[in-house]
């Protein structure tokens, strides 16, 4: 049970002070250096971002780790079907969201004093964004 634990730590390392000094070397180099400026320093976040997903990938497909991944097994999959459902109706429920919000948009532009209509409306999309944000950042923390 310890080497697995240890074998897990190991792959939750490398995202962290390695990934960071690397970030900053490729910030000052694409930035700085080579002068490329903010899409410069996308290119330096997205490529140690890929840096993880490659190690990760390493880490379950090489087998180099035998204590802590023993492959997909049946049980793995068994629960796949309700998943997807609930993936499903979770898309369609966040997309009809998005289209209410833009038929109220269009509503709110027929009445009679639309200027103002629109700007409270305005207020209350950012505010309810902000708040579907929030809500969505949860359940991101939660899987």
């Amino acid at each position: 049970m310890l080497m697995q634990l240890g074998d897990v730590w190991r792959v939750g390392q490398l995202g962290q002070p390695r990934q960071a000094r690397s970030t900053l070397f490729k910030w000052w180099l694409l930035v700085y250096k080579l002068g490329f400026g903010v899409p410069g320093a996308m290119c330096a976040l997205s490529a140690s971002s890929w840096f993880l997903v490659i190690g990760e990938f390493i880490y379950i497909f090489c087998g180099w780790c035998p204590y802590s991944w023993k492959g997909f097994t049946v049980a793995a999959f068994k629960d796949l079907v309700h998943v997807v459902k609930l993936s499903i109706s979770s898309g369609v429920m966040v997309c009809l969201d998005l289209w209410y919000n833009a038929v109220l948009v269009l509503l709110a532009g027929y009445m009679a004093n639309a200027e103002v209509a629109i700007y409270a409306f305005s207020i209350c999309l950012n505010i309810n964004a902000w708040e579907f944000m929030i809500s969505l950042d949860f359940l991101g923390d939660a899987w």
